[in-house]
């Protein structure tokens, strides 16, 4: 949940609303993924990372995460 209040955050202070569903990825564990979108656009992806790539990078325990594409969010400032 800590993850999902700094994005929270982040919408909030851009002024946009977001809307999120259910999604795979390859990083996140399936079912424990969302497609976070703006304006009916894909921005985002949020949720807990998958085991690899916790092992990959050396953590200790799992963590959460979401991959932000600045380009499209960007494109949905000020619509």
């Amino acid at each position: 949940t800590e993850i999902k209040q700094v994005l929270d955050y982040l919408f909030r202070m851009l002024d946009l609303k977001y809307g999120m569903t259910e999604a795979e990825h390859p990083s996140f564990i399936p079912g424990r993924t969302g497609r976070v979108t703006v304006n009916n656009e894909k921005v985002a992806y949020i949720g807990e990372l998958a085991p690899e790539v916790i092992k990959n990078f050396d953590l200790d325990m799992p963590a959460a995460c979401f991959e932000l594409n600045l380009t499209d969010l960007y494109r949905n400032i000020g619509k």
